[in-house]
């Protein structure tokens, strides 16, 4: 009679416990399941598991070339315009096209690419030729070496520059003058702005080096 009873107990005592903890025991049987499932898993000679690898997706959008839409924006001075590419080096062409925004010098790398990039832009306009990016280097001699200058293509490419310094140069003298040929020979991604100086003037020019981070 006492055998039945302590059987009897054993027995109710397993189905409570079964049934209070079935949840847990069901989520850890399943984790011990799928660890063991031997098609999830290799073992080693040394018995231990073998993860199998996880092939993960590559961008390959560094790997396209770089659209002709972007913005360059200077956050220190307010600016944040669009650069026009495809132009070509005569200056007629470019001066026409600075109503648009800032404009790529052709014969130069663009922006986030390796060598120098130049773009060129107005710091001021007579009255009469006011437009929405008339002047966008009005105020770029606020700029000192450590500002940043990020350009971003229409992809979602985005190349953020630090300035370095700053030449000023008058054009009729260019070929000689040594910080603008070492500027122009440098492998490094070196990004320069382009203006005249002073502001108001169009006796000399600036350019604004910047270096890729």
């Amino acid at each position: 009679m006492l055998v039945r009873f302590i059987k009897a107990f054993i027995v109710s005592a397993v189905a409570v416990y079964v049934f209070v903890n079935g949840p847990v025991i069901y989520i850890n049987a399943q984790y011990w399941f799928e660890r063991v499932k031997p098609d999830d898993h290799k073992v080693a000679a040394s018995g231990l598991a073998l993860i199998q690898p996880i092939l993960l997706p590559v961008s390959t959008i560094d790997q396209q070339p770089l659209p002709n839409q972007a913005t360059i924006t200077i956050e220190k001075i307010n600016v944040s315009v669009p650069i026009v590419f495809g132009v070509g080096a005569n200056a007629d062409d470019i001066y026409k096209n600075l109503t648009g925004g800032m404009v790529h010098y052709s014969p130069t790398t663009k922006p986030g690419q390796g060598g120098l990039s130049a773009v060129l832009c107005h710091s001021s306009l007579y009255p009469w030729q006011y437009n929405k990016y008339g002047a966008p280097c009005a105020l770029i001699g606020k700029l000192v070496p450590g500002d940043r200058i990020s350009v971003k293509y229409s992809d979602g490419r985005v190349f953020n520059y630090r300035m370095k310094q700053s030449i000023v140069f008058n054009p009729l003298e260019a070929d000689g003058n040594a910080r603008l040929a070492e500027l122009e020979n440098n492998a490094k991604p070196i990004l320069a702005i382009v203006t005249c100086w002073p502001i108001g003037s169009s006796k000399n020019r600036i350019a604004i080096e910047a270096e890729l981070e």
